[in-house]
């Protein structure tokens, strides 16, 4: 089984975990009260700029 954390359990976050349900996967949230578990790999979809941010 997949499991997959999304950041953040709004209308967007809610939205892409129906998705990743629908395959079978089991998902976890982090919501902005920073509660919740990460489990297996973590990845990100932001392009790497190769700059320090902030």
């Amino acid at each position: 089984m997949t499991n997959v954390t999304i950041f953040g359990s709004g209308n967007m976050g809610t939205a892409i975990a129906d998705i990743f349900k629908a395959s079978g996967a089991d998902v976890q949230f982090i919501g902005s009260d920073g509660q919740g578990t990460v489990e297996g790999d973590v990845s990100s979809s932001l392009p790497s700029t190769g700059a320090d941010c902030c």
